[in-house]
């Protein structure tokens, strides 16, 4: 069995977290955590860096750039059946839209306080990964 990455970008803003619900079927085949709640992921592809692959990830699905003092910056990695998911954060100095691509039906801004609370269905990984970070910001 081949270990391939998967990247995904947190994007916080002061006490908040970007999170997109994922859809649940795309281009006819059923999503890995479709219905979820998360952060921007997606496969590296072959050739292809981390950093860059979290990078175009991030813009592909959302259309949020890293420039300036707002860059992507890598936290950590896991593993998760056949493949290595590498964690990438990326920190606003302003509050910012996401323009979702069809991968996602909704986004929200969230409280990380409130999200071991959160009502919707969220990765507990993903949701270990926010925390864990969060108390680095403090």
């Amino acid at each position: 069995m081949s270990t391939h990455q998967n990247v995904g970008t947190a994007v916080f803003y002061k006490d908040n977290i970007l999170l997109a619900k994922r859809v649940e079927i795309y281009n006819g085949e059923p999503v890995k955590l479709g219905g979820y709640w998360s952060i921007f992921a997606g496969r590296v592809e072959e050739g292809e860096c981390p950093y860059v692959a979290a990078e175009r990830e991030l813009y592909e699905e959302a259309k949020i750039k890293s420039c300036g003092h707002n860059i992507i910056r890598y936290f950590k990695s896991f593993h998760i059946d056949d493949f290595e998911f590498l964690f990438y954060t990326l920190e606003l100095n302003q509050l910012v839209l996401p323009q979702l691509c069809d991968e996602h039906t909704e986004y929200g801004w969230f409280q990380i306080d409130s999200l071991e609370n959160f009502p919707e269905k969220l990765d507990d990984t993903i949701l270990k990964c926010i925390l864990a970070y969060s108390k680095t910001r403090k």
